[in-house]
């Protein structure tokens, strides 16, 4: 593996983007939801949920590289990552209670806020030692799997293969990259498996 291959690998499975497959796996995966949301009404909670934590974030990272506040987009350091860590945090806390207000689906609901203790947990940690955030969303993502899996709703074998195998690449690429060290890695996926797994 190249160190553009594993640039490009860590750019296509962003957390941003492996977040917004979580969302949908959780709205796809659950008949529950499958069944009360109607098509406009996933698309309302998909487009909402990942502009403001995802887009949203984006942009105040480019601002803060534009300002000259951060040296690289890629968030090397541990204090480039607390502002947009705190960004991302609160947007999931908002969309938890701008949800709660509209009566949303308590598994949404619950989802948010699993996503915005991870964040909080992720920002507490990067005071001590770096961890990975890519590996965070797969933890995400797996947990979401695997508790579809548990409630009976779904035969998710045919979607945590490759999830799996999506983590173990990209968590290769990112050692090759040098950005994480395997202790980080693992601790990542953990943080966002067992929060997510046990809120949902």
């Amino acid at each position: 593996m190249n160190s553009r291959f594993a640039l490009f690998l860590s750019i296509l499975f962003h957390p941003i983007f492996v977040n917004l497959l979580s969302f949908y796996a959780l709205i796809r995966l659950f008949p529950y939801l499958d069944y009360v949301l109607s098509a406009p009404a996933r698309l309302f909670y998909l487009g909402f949920v990942f502009t403001s934590t995802a887009i949203v974030p984006v942009v105040y990272i480019f601002f803060m590289k534009w300002f000259g506040q951060i040296k690289s987009v890629m968030l090397h350091s541990g204090d480039e990552r607390r502002g947009p860590y705190m960004l991302t945090a609160a947007m999931y806390l908002l969309n938890f209670y701008l949800f709660q207000r509209l009566h949303s689906p308590a598994l949404i609901n619950a989802f948010l806020l699993a996503s915005a203790s991870v964040v909080v947990g992720m920002l507490v940690i990067n005071h001590f030692n770096k961890i990975s955030i890519h590996m965070a969303s797969f933890g995400l993502l797996t947990a979401v799997i695997s508790a579809a899996a548990q409630a009976g709703s779904a035969d998710v074998r045919l979607f945590l293969i490759p999830v799996i195998l999506a983590a173990g690449i990209t968590a290769s690429a990112r050692l090759w990259l040098n950005a994480h060290t395997p202790q980080q890695l693992l601790s990542g996926f953990a943080l966002g498996f067992c929060l997510m797994y046990f809120i949902l």
